[in-house]
């Protein structure tokens, strides 16, 4: 939708993309600061979610009546969703985890953590000075009209490298 009405703005000559400006603004996550877990940890709750996934199934078909239809949908949703978010959570530690390797250093001492409720937020640097789970969010403005001309998410604390995948 954006790409049409930018392109709408384009072919009227409102906007003419001769410069356009990229700049990043970090916006907290839905992830509260306890759902970041190290990878053994990660490695528990899986098991735990695994095991509560059965459980419920094994409820449904040992008595179909138990609970309402809807209880019982919303309780296997659930379950799965969490089986989900862990199971990401555990492929962003490990991506965190060979990020800090290729940085090497001071960066090793502190394993790598992700969040459980939302895998793809990462700690960051606010601008309130503290550390919270956030987003970069990435804005391409056109210089002459001020018209955002593009947008991105990234879960990278810098804007630094930002602009070839914006651009494209």
């Amino acid at each position: 939708l954006l790409t049409e009405q930018v392109a709408a703005l384009v072919s009227q000559g409102a906007v003419t993309l001769e410069r356009v400006a990229q700049d990043g603004m970090r916006v907290r996550a839905n992830a509260g600061k306890a759902s970041f877990r190290r990878q053994a940890t990660l490695g528990g709750c899986l098991t735990e979610a695994r095991q509560r996934v059965e459980e419920l199934q094994q409820e449904l078909d040992q008595d179909p009546a138990s609970a309402s239809r809807r209880e019982q949908a919303a309780r296997q949703r659930a379950a799965r969703e969490r089986l989900q978010n862990v199971t990401a959570a555990m492929v962003a530690c490990a991506e965190v985890q060979a990020a800090k390797a290729k940085r090497g250093g001071d960066s090793l001492k502190n394993p790598a953590r992700a969040s459980t409720t939302d895998p793809d937020a990462r700690t960051m640097k606010m601008p309130n000075g503290g550390f919270n789970p956030a987003f970069n969010v990435q804005f391409a403005t056109d210089t002459q009209s001020q018209v955002i001309v593009g947008v991105d998410v990234v879960n990278q604390g810098t804007d630094s490298g930002q602009m070839g995948p914006l651009m494209d």
